[in-house]
């Protein structure tokens, strides 16, 4: 406390943060402007210091013409090996050019080229689009243990 102020700091648990950084395939639920249906994808992403999620798409895609005009989306990231998942809500907009993102993605896609999906490699980066997805709500849940672990919390105004 400072002169009666209190700073509350929110921020992802450690746990969430570290399942986030050790993965880079995610699976994305978007909705169309047509229906109400979710549009359900793999992507590969990236994320910074701020824990905000980046993964690139075509310019002329479904998925960013969905995010264009639904902009909260549901990401999904799991590791069936350990038995963890983490569900995540949140906005996604088009994300400033950042040379050093679009480089991050590039190289995580051709790390896992002999497993990955094709279209992040067949994006030229003339007609790649970079969308950032920052975190609303997250739910970590992991089965592995004896007793089950869930954490689960809300992420409101961050910026």
């Amino acid at each position: 406390m400072n002169n009666g102020i209190i700073i509350i700091v929110k921020k992802l648990p450690i746990e969430v943060q570290e399942f986030i950084s050790s993965n880079s395939i995610a699976t994305i639920a978007t909705i169309s402007k047509e229906n109400d249906y979710p549009y359900v994808l793999p992507v590969f992403y990236v994320t910074d210091n701020r824990f905000y999620l980046y993964f690139a798409t075509h310019k002329q895609s479904k998925k960013l013409d969905n995010i264009l005009s639904h902009p909260h989306i549901g990401i999904s990231i799991t590791d069936p090996t350990n038995l963890i998942s983490l569900q995540l809500q949140g906005t996604a907009t088009i994300a400033q050019q950042n040379p050093e993102i679009i480089q991050k993605l590039i190289t995580i896609s051709n790390a896992m080229s002999e497993y990955s999906m094709p279209p992040i490699m067949k994006i030229n980066t003339g007609i790649m689009q970079v969308v950032t997805f920052i975190i609303h709500w997250y739910r970590l849940a992991r089965y592995s243990e004896k007793n089950a672990l869930f954490i689960e919390g809300t992420l409101k105004n961050r910026s």
